[in-house]
């Protein structure tokens, strides 16, 4: 897979998952399995950032490793907040 496919995966998972992540806090307030599935889904997303980083070679290199680490340590923070209650 070349460099520009990749990136544009990435780039529409990233938006499905947001775009899924807005439908899930705005419509299903109180679905903890809905929200169970959104973190994983944030924390994968940080997960495939970071695995394809070499492949995909973004311009802004450590804004990039920076934004997945966040997704990575927010999505793991959620999904603990939500078996902790």
């Amino acid at each position: 897979m070349n460099k520009k496919t990749l990136a544009r995966l990435y780039e529409w998972f990233s938006s499905i998952v947001l775009i899924f992540f807005l439908v899930v806090r705005f419509a299903f307030h109180d679905n903890d399995t809905l929200y169970i599935i959104v973190y994983i889904l944030v924390v994968a997303e940080g997960v495939i950032g970071l695995l394809t980083f070499k492949k995909r070679k973004p311009d802004w290199r450590i804004l990039d490793i920076t934004f997945n680490v966040i997704l990575l340590l927010l999505g793991g923070l959620a999904l603990g907040a939500t078996y902790i209650e």
